[in-house]
């Protein structure tokens, strides 16, 4: 590509980033978003959460999450990715209704993959699995592997479960809390989100 072109689309992205950035981490993301989707991996989990240990952030993976996958009623504990905002859930922030944490489930690809194999055939696998790996299905939400992850894996954003933010005490954030997204990873999240919810593409004209 020629660098006019490159400094062309440089300037475009700019304008869609954080303002509250400093220069280089707005450098840094920028970079990362000209690479994506070849480069999304384990780097997008180098932020840490340490200096605030309590706090929740909006693309925090935890453990031990109650999912109710209905009809079932069944309550089952597992991984899941937080879909709400950082500052609804920060407890100084008070709120004139209950404090609630959305969040979405993390399941392996691998496992996947090998259903996908099952019902219809390695071709289809393959394809699809490409899909989810470069953030092309809208419903999902690709994760690399990594020190954190251990293994590729994807939320499911219509699988909505939610707690109160009372139940994630200090000490289970701190205990089952498996990463938090870094600038690019939060970014593309964000992105996600706004697809898969937001897009105005239904054709309807609701006059």
């Amino acid at each position: 590509m020629a660098m006019s072109n490159v400094l062309q689309q440089m300037e475009k992205f700019g304008v869609f980033l954080p303002r509250y950035l400093s220069e280089a981490s707005a450098n840094a993301l920028l970079q990362d978003l000209l690479k994506f989707p070849e480069e999304f991996d384990s780097r997008v989990f180098s932020f840490t959460a340490a200096a605030e240990p309590g706090l929740l952030y909006q693309g925090d993976g935890f453990a031990n999450l109650d999912f109710v996958f209905l009809p079932k009623l069944a309550k089952l504990p597992g991984k899941g990715l937080i879909l709400s905002n950082t500052c609804d859930m920060d407890p100084t922030n008070e709120k004139a209704v209950p404090r609630l944490v959305v969040y979405s489930p993390i399941f392996s690809l691998s496992r996947f993959q090998a259903q996908l194999v099952s019902a219809k055939s390695n071709a289809f696998a393959e394809d699809y699995i490409g899909k989810i790996r470069r953030q092309e299905i809208s419903q999902l939400f690709y994760l690399p592997a990594g020190p954190q992850t251990s293994e590729e894996s994807f939320v499911d954003l219509a699988q909505i479960n939610h707690c109160t933010r009372e139940m994630l005490t200090k000490e289970q954030v701190k205990t089952n809390r498996l990463f938090s997204l870094n600038n690019t990873g939060f970014y593309v999240l964000l992105f996600k989100l706004s697809v898969f919810f937001c897009r105005l593409q239904e054709g309807i004209d609701r006059k």
